[in-house]
């Protein structure tokens, strides 16, 4: 017997088992006014099958659609949170569960330096804070422009790191808190 008799009748014997891979080209398959063997036949390439899955028990169209939709809309949610991340310079990146309230734990929280995440799990804002201090210090980064005044004074004032080199500003403020004490 040749190899191509055996492959049909094998064919044959899935098809007549309810396999739907083999039943998806199959003549008995086809409306009656196309019954050609080669008649709308998509041709598999190369280490491709022909299947077409049915749905999932207990699902309709509709419900994999909204599954769909929705895992859509997640993934334009991250696309436009690794955006955000992407032209931050320096910064603290925070990820809530959808539905969370305010004062909830973040999912996650993380710290941002010149676009890539250097640190993540952090667990909670004040300790992505203090990191973000500490590497600010520790890789002498230079502090963003608009919030150089902000970050000097809490290096040098309140973590008391090279308190005495001050600039007008800082010293300005100092004199202010320290005066009504």
């Amino acid at each position: 017997m040749s190899l191509k008799y055996k492959l049909g009748n094998y064919r044959t014997k899935l098809r007549n088992a309810g396999c739907m891979e083999v039943m998806v080209n199959s003549i008995k398959q086809k409306p009656k006014g196309k019954s050609s063997p080669a008649d709308n036949i998509k041709k598999p390439h190369k280490a491709e099958v022909n299947y077409c899955p049915s749905y999932p028990s207990g699902e309709i169209p509709e419900s994999l659609e909204r599954v769909r939709v929705a895992l859509l809309s997640e993934a334009t949610d991250v696309a436009a949170a690794e955006q955000g991340i992407d032209e931050t310079v320096l910064g603290i990146s925070v990820t809530k569960v959808e539905g969370a309230e305010a004062m909830d734990l973040p999912a996650d929280t993380g710290v941002v330096l010149e676009a890539a995440v250097v640190l993540k799990d952090l667990g909670c804002v004040s300790l992505a804070f203090a990191m973000l201090l500490g590497l600010i210090y520790a890789l002498n980064l230079r502090y963003p422009l608009k919030f150089r005044y902000t970050f000097e004074v809490i290096q040098k004032l309140f973590l008391e790191l090279d308190a005495n080199k001050l600039s007008h500003k800082a010293q300005a403020l100092k004199t202010k808190l320290f005066s009504e004490l």
